[in-house]
């Protein structure tokens, strides 16, 4: 591994600091691995589900026809189901939309792996299919990774419990099982390679680069008190009672108080709820400038009602930083983890942020200044 010596002052030490990493994790690889592995094993065993530290995947071992607002199609009387017919099924369980999507997404791959055109059929076949996934190439050639195969086998899982179809569905958990662990050891090998600048550093970058007055300093602002995805999209009212329409997010602007954003439409929306948060008096001053600067009244868009990736990644190119919203994320976690120790703080910060303390934990990474 050798440092590419046309590198800018910035990048260099970027460099310098991925590669020290990289070394480190490969002298100790099979070290780090084992003890995550045995930290991974003791989580469960200790039940922390129950608490929240790990995400709950519903796989029953007996099939379940009620559970609380749980809808159970039972099919195990049919003798084929197609994909439409799972498609039509999906959407008699009335699942979260983008649940249903994803859900559907994996069924049509696992069609077009598999050249199934009977589920219930192929489904009985585990050792062929399982060898259809595993050795499966994507249209340009290259295997599917280990995230497509977990996704893959998690849907066929949901289908056998929500379907109560009558096959086997050992083979395909413990697939599931062990692609949940490489996951977890392909994250524990990025936390080497991949190190983050740390969020209250970028934030000064930002501001030295592009302004106190910029879109992009109001945006990285807001970020580091709201960290969410790219849910930007802040409506402006004066009343809270103008913040109810579960479609839109908000920021109360000009009610004399401190500005307060409501997050109402967001990718975990379902578990989590509409996420509330007091700005601090700076911030606060900061955006109402920022809105009387661009004329944003009541009822306009504090940054427009548009996604902002597209915006922030370019900017962050500018400044030696790759992607968007995925990368502030990975700083913000990786920042307030390296000073936050105790469990309630760590599931704090995890709802502010909209995912679960075990979810937070795939974000951390090594820091560099």
């Amino acid at each position: 591994m050798a440092l590419d010596e046309s590198l800018g002052k910035s990048d260099r030490k970027k460099e310098l600091a991925r590669l020290r990493q990289a070394r480190f994790y490969e002298k100790r690889k099979e070290e780090v691995n084992a003890k995550r592995r045995e930290k991974y094993k003791e989580a469960v065993s200790k039940k922390f589900i129950e608490n929240e530290f790990i995400e709950k995947i519903n796989i029953p071992d007996k099939p379940v026809f009620t559970k609380g607002d749980i809808k159970i199609k039972d099919l195990s009387k049919n003798k084929t189901l197609s994909y439409n017919e799972i498609v039509k099924y999906l959407d008699e369980l009335q699942l979260n939309p983008n649940t249903a999507n994803k859900y559907k997404q994996d069924i049509k791959r696992f069609v077009q792996i598999t050249e199934c055109d009977d589920v219930i059929k192929c489904l009985k076949k585990s050792d062929l299919i399982i060898s259809n996934i595993e050795n499966g190439k994507m249209k340009n050639g290259n295997p599917y990774s280990n995230n497509t195969m977990k996704g893959l086998y998690q849907t066929i899982l949901f289908i056998i419990d929500r379907f109560n179809l009558p096959i086997n569905k050992a083979p395909y958990k413990e697939r599931f099982e062990g692609a949940k662990l490489q996951s977890y050891e392909d994250n524990e090998k990025k936390v080497f390679e991949n190190p983050v600048m740390k969020f209250s550093n970028f934030i000064n970058k930002v501001k030295e680069h592009f302004g106190e007055d910029s879109k992009m300093y109001a945006i990285v602002k807001l970020y580091d008190e709201v960290p969410m995805r790219d849910d930007f999209q802040l409506k402006v009212v004066d009343k809270v009672k103008d913040t109810s329409d579960p479609n839109f997010n908000y920021i109360i602007l000009y009610s004399g108080k401190p500005a307060k954003v409501i997050i109402n439409n967001y990718k975990t929306k379902e578990m989590y709820g509409p996420i509330k948060v007091n700005l601090t008096k700076d911030t606060s001053k900061l955006m109402r400038d920022f809105a009387k600067k661009n004329n944003v009244g009541i009822g306009g868009y504090l940054f427009g009602s548009d996604k902002l990736s597209s915006y922030v990644t370019p900017n962050n190119n500018k400044l030696g930083v790759e992607k968007g919203f995925s990368t502030y994320r990975h700083m913000k976690i990786s920042e307030e983890l390296d000073k936050v120790k105790s469990i309630p703080e760590r599931q704090r910060l995890a709802g502010l942020m909209g995912h679960s303390p075990m979810t937070q934990l795939k974000y951390v990474r090594n820091l560099y200044d």
